[in-house]
C-alpha cells in the first residue's frame, strides 16, 4: 500500500485496459493548485481522438484526496469491464459503487435465487420500529408487573441486565452486536476476578431474554438475537449444577444452631427449608433481600392442628404461579414436631427483621456455606432423602410435592445415597437430636389430647369403642359410641 499522504511532486501510476483492450495509463501527481494541495489525475482516452490531428486527447481531473482519485480509476475500470462483457446499457440512478456491490451480490448468489428474492426476504425480516435497550427494558418490566410476575422474577431481570443496560442502554436494539453482548457477559467482577461459569450463564440468559422481547415487539428482526451462536456469539460454558445436599451431620448442626441462636428465632425457617420441599423464596417471601415489602409464610398458612396438616403456598409465592399445598405427612412428621416446638417459642413463623443477618449467623455457626449452586442445598436434601426413605414414591408424586417437573427433579434434585439415610434425616428434631419412638408417641398423644379437649362430650363419646351410650343432660339426646377416630372429627 503506497503512502497516500500528500507530498509535493509525489507520483503514482495505474495501468488500466479499456473495453477495446487498449492500455491506458492513469498518472496521479501531488500538485499545488492555487495554493491548495491536490491530487491531479491525467490520462489519455484512446477512443476520444482529436479531429484535427487524430491524436488521443489528454484528460485531467483534480481530487482533494488520494482515495477519491483511486475510486475514480476503479469506477472507470468497472464500466469498461461491463461494456467489454457486452452488458446491456440502461439508464440508472445507481452510483458506481452501488452497481459494483450489486454485481458482487449477483455473483455470490446461487443461480436459482435472484437478487430481488434475497432483498425482499431481507426487508421482510427487518425491524418495523426502533427502540433503545433502555426503552425495551422499561416496557419489559412494566409488562411483568402488570401480569403479576413475582418480585423475585422482576428483580432477577434487573440484576442480570444491569451491566448491559449501563453500557448499551442508549443504543438501538437492532444495532446491538454479539460483540457488545460478549463484552458484558465475560467482563470481570468488581474485585477483578474472572466470573464463574454460572455467572456467565446468568448474564447471558438475562440479556438473551431481553433481546427476545425486543424481537417479539418488532424492534429486532426475526432470528436477529445477538446472544445466539448462529449470529456470532461464542459458545457458553456448561456449568452442570452439582447435586450437593446436606449430610446427616450437617443437617443436625443446622437445626441445632437454628434452635439455639437467639432463642430459636430461625428454627421455623430452617425446619421448613430442610423438611418441607419448599423453595427459599416461598418461605421467606423476599425477606432475605429486604424486610420491606416481604410476604413470608405465617402460622395462618399452616394448619398444624388438622388431621391432615398442610402448608399453603399461594400463587404469589409459588415460582410456578400455581397455588399448592405442601403436605405434612408421616414421612416428615419430624417437621410437625419442629414447627410445634417453634410455635411454642412465640415467634412469628418467619421474623423478617434482620432476617438476612440471622440467616447468615446460623449458617456460619453450622460451618456451612450456601453459595452459587448450593442455594438449593436444603431443598435438594429433602428430595434426596425423601426418595431414599419412601422408595415407593413415583417421580410424578415427588415432583408434585416439590412443585417441579419430573425432568427438573431428576436433573437438579434427586441424588443416590446409602439405604437407610432417609430415615435418619427425617428423625432430626429440635436441637438437632434424633427424635425417639417414645418422643414421637408422646407427641402424637399430645396432639390427640389437645384435639380431644376441644371436642364436645357427644363427640368424645362417638370416638369411644362401640357399645357405650351417653345421655346428654342438657338436651336429653342419647348418643351411642361409634369408634370414630378423633383425627377424623373436624
Amino acid at each position: 500500500m503506497p503512502n497516500t499522504t500528500w507530498k509535493k511532486g509525489l507520483k503514482f501510476s495505474f495501468p488500466v485496459r479499456d473495453r477495446h483492450s487498449n492500455d491506458i495509463n492513469f498518472r496521479l501527481e501531488c500538485r499545488l493548485d492555487k495554493g491548495n494541495k491536490r491530487f491531479v489525475l491525467r490520462w489519455q482516452d484512446p477512443t476520444d481522438l482529436d479531429p484535427l490531428n487524430g491524436k488521443k486527447k489528454s484528460k485531467t481531473k483534480s481530487f482533494k484526496d488520494y482515495e477519491s482519485a483511486f475510486q475514480h480509476i476503479k469506477d472507470f475500470e468497472f464500466r469498461e469491464d461491463l461494456r467489454n462483457d457486452k452488458a446491456k446499457s440502461r439508464v440508472t440512478f445507481l452510483s458506481e459503487s452501488q452497481l459494483r456491490e450489486a454485481e458482487f451480490a449477483i455473483d455470490t448468489l446461487p443461480k436459482e435465487i435472484s437478487l430481488k428474492e434475497v432483498a425482499q426476504q431481507f426487508v421482510a425480516d427487518l425491524p418495523n420500529k426502533e427502540a433503545t435497550i433502555n426503552e425495551v427494558y422499561e416496557e419489559w418490566i412494566k409488562e411483568a408487573k402488570r401480569s403479576g410476575k413475582k418480585k423475585s422474577s422482576i428483580s432477577s431481570r434487573n440484576d442480570n441486565t444491569k451491566s448491559f443496560r449501563k453500557s448499551f442502554g442508549n443504543k438501538l436494539a437492532h444495532k446491538v452486536t454479539f460483540k457488545d453482548v460478549e463484552k458484558v457477559v465475560y467482563q470481570k467482577l468488581v474485585n477483578g476476578n474472572e466470573p464463574s461459569d454460572q455467572t456467565i450463564v446468568n448474564r447471558h440468559s438475562g440479556i438473551r431474554a431481553l433481546m427476545n422481547r425486543a424481537i417479539q415487539k418488532g424492534y429486532l428482526k426475526k432470528d436477529g438475537n445477538p446472544c445466539e451462536t448462529f449470529n456470532g456469539f461464542s459458545e457458553l460454558p456448561s456449568p452442570s449444577p452439582s447435586k450437593t445436599f446436606l449430610t446427616i451431620d450437617e443437617a443436625r448442626s443446622l437445626i441445632k444452631h437454628a434452635t439455639e441462636y437467639k432463642d430459636g428465632v430461625m428454627l421455623a425457617y430452617f425446619s421448613l427449608a430442610c423438611f418441607s420441599g419448599l423453595r427459599p423464596f416461598e418461605i421467606h417471601g423476599g425477606a432475605f433481600k429486604s424486610p420491606v415489602g416481604a410476604d413470608p409464610l405465617s402460622w395462618n398458612d399452616i394448619n398444624l392442628d388438622s388431621s391432615s396438616p398442610e402448608i399453603l403456598v399461594s400463587e404469589e409465592r409459588a415460582k410456578t404461579r400455581i397455588t399448592r399445598w405442601a403436605p405434612l405427612q408421616e414421612y416428615n412428621h419430624n417437621l410437625q414436631i419442629l414447627l410445634s416446638y417453634a410455635k411454642d417459642l412465640k415467634f412469628d413463623l418467619i421474623t423478617t427483621k434482620n432476617f438476612k443477618q440471622n440467616w447468615r449467623a446460623v449458617v456460619k455457626l453450622s460451618n456451612l456455606k450456601f453459595e452459587g449452586g448450593d442455594a438449593d442445598k436444603c431443598r435438594r436434601s429433602f428430595a434426596t432423602y425423601l426418595y431414599n426413605k419412601e422408595q415407593t414414591f413415583a417421580d410424578i408424586q415427588l415432583s408434585k410435592i416439590m412443585g417441579n417437573s419430573p425432568y427438573v427433579l431428576r436433573k437438579h434434585y434427586k441424588s443416590v445415597i446409602t439405604a437407610g439415610e432417609g430415615k435418619k434425616y427425617f428423625k432430626i428434631g429440635p436441637h438437632g437430636k434424633s427424635i425417639t419412638r417414645k418422643e414421637t408417641g408422646d407427641w402424637k398423644l399430645q396432639k390427640k389430647m389437645k384435639k380431644f379437649r376441644g371436642l364436645t362430650m357427644a363427640d368424645k363419646v362417638r370416638s369411644a369403642p362401640i357399645g357405650i351410650t351417653f345421655h346428654d343432660p342438657n338436651t336429653g339426646d342419647v348418643v351411642e359410641s361409634q369408634g370414630i377416630d378423633i383425627d377424623e372429627q373436624e
